[in-house]
């Protein structure tokens, strides 16, 4: 609770500054790609979490990574969270960030998980629809994924709602309804 608490604290300075500045696309950018990193990198994140790194030997490093890739203020903000000891942070702020910014920006968040990659037709379809639903914003940010346990069909998820049509979600149905016996009791009471 605390992390997630600190996390909104500092995002939310973040984007209070980026928009004073008027640079907000370009922070949500780097935060984007930081994120990216966090999750992409095992090096990088063991860097942002070590203890061991004295702190302004950490700003360094992040000023010769990113001087001139990153925004001023972007650079300028990790550099603070070093300074303050809240790097380890650096995941929670991120994601609080990008949540305050799809929220500044009315943009809804809509997921597909498909059994196969999505054509362009089809997703395009899929943001016209999800723009258009009675729940969300209408600006639509998708992001898709292919999980090929789903044997077929999709899932959608949509601010606090799921849609699922998965071949894998039909069949467990099915075996539940068929563990019931619904059939063999009555047969059996005859």
């Amino acid at each position: 609770m605390v992390n997630h608490k600190i996390g909104g604290r500092y995002a939310k300075s973040l984007l209070d500054l980026a928009l004073t500045q008027n640079v907000v696309d370009a922070v949500q950018a780097d935060v984007t790609t930081l994120k990216g990193l966090l999750h992409d990198s095992p090096d990088f994140a063991a860097f942002i979490q070590s203890p061991i790194i004295a702190f302004d030997r950490k700003k360094v490093i992040l000023a010769q990574l990113f001087e001139g890739k990153l925004n001023t203020i972007t650079l300028k903000f990790l550099q603070l969270l070093v300074t303050k000891h809240r790097e380890f942070y650096l995941a929670g702020i991120l994601e609080s960030f990008q949540v305050q910014y799809k929220e500044l920006k009315q943009i809804s968040s809509v997921r597909v998980i498909s059994a196969r990659p999505l054509g362009k037709e089809t997703q395009e379809e899929i943001v016209r629809l999800a723009s258009k639903a009675s729940v969300g914003h209408a600006n639509i940010s998708l992001e898709t994924t292919v999980d090929e346990s789903l044997i077929g069909g999709f899932i959608i998820e949509m601010e606090d709602h799921v849609y699922d049509t998965s071949i894998r979600s039909k069949l467990a149905r099915l075996r539940k309804s068929f563990a019931e016996n619904l059939y063999e009791s009555k047969i059996i009471s005859r």
